[in-house]
């Protein structure tokens, strides 16, 4: 079975901890060979979620791995089709199959939905929230945790901006029996403020724009004047002018010569 990588201990069935796992365990391969695992936490945070560059880029790229159809889509049987997501993120080959169906099923609900990119980004907040879990409770999704022990999640709730302080009330609200499984408590926790988690980047990216857009406009005036302007207007400026002193314009030149004319004929 797959190590137990919580970085907390685990609460058993019979609702006693179950030995904590050191931090970078080792597993053992398919093939007998050891391989180097991380810990629930560290790969919650390395899940490209955020807005930075170098988060986009990771992000985009790890999308066109899994659009093999190049759709602009990723289907659930493109991440879950031979553990393909997690094998793309490395060192997660542990991880169990259910939380990634989970978290696919929290923001498509319809099964033959897909994600577009901006959806996928959700996806990977909703998963990389449930590995945060995991840190705290374990794997094994016939975990059994009691409204107590749920008190365990205020921190990530207050990460999350979810609002709730207190899960176990908040869960017998909803309607949850006294003691959930993991997955009954993962389903619950990942939503809890998900509708804004990217909100303040939402806003940021808006006020961007519109400060961009204002920007010409602004300027314009400035532009109009200084185009107006004779001295950075030479040709217009100077030779309108002239022609208001001298009457040489195309009408006022032939006044011009006319005048000369009479003059040098009297």
């Amino acid at each position: 079975p797959p190590p137990n990588l919580g970085d907390s201990p685990a609460v058993s069935s019979l609702g006693s901890p179950s030995p904590s796992p050191r931090r970078g365990v080792v597993a053992e391969g398919g093939s007998g060979t050891l391989l180097k695992v991380r810990s629930w936490t560290e790969i919650s945070e390395s899940l490209p979620v955020t807005n930075t560059p170098t988060h986009k880029i990771r992000r985009r790229k790890l999308f066109r791995q899994l659009d093999t159809s190049d759709e602009k889509r990723v289907h659930l049987g493109d991440i879950t089709g031979g553990n393909r997501l997690l094998d793309l993120l490395g060192g997660v080959h542990h991880a169990p199959l259910w939380c990634v169906e989970g978290a696919y099923k929290v923001v498509m609900p319809q099964p033959e939905g897909a994600l577009s990119l901006k959806k996928f980004r959700v996806f990977l907040e909703v998963l990389r929230r449930q590995f945060a879990i995991f840190a705290v409770y374990g794997t094994a999704r016939t975990t059994k945790i009691g409204h107590a022990e749920c008190s365990r999640l205020v921190p990530l709730l207050i990460e999350w901006r979810s609002g709730v302080v207190n899960p176990s009330q908040a869960l017998a609200e909803a309607g949850a029996s006294n003691v959930v499984d993991l997955v009954q408590l993962s389903n619950w926790a990942v939503r809890q403020g998900l509708e804004t988690a990217f909100e303040d980047e939402e806003c940021a990216e808006k006020g961007r724009k519109k400060r961009s857009s204002s920007l010409p406009a602004s300027r314009s005036p400035s532009r109009s004047l200084r185009s107006s302007s004779p001295a950075n207007n030479n040709s217009n400026g100077v030779s309108k002018m002239g022609n208001k002193k001298t009457g040489m314009s195309s009408v006022g030149g032939k006044k011009g010569e006319d005048f000369g004319r009479s003059h040098s004929a009297r």
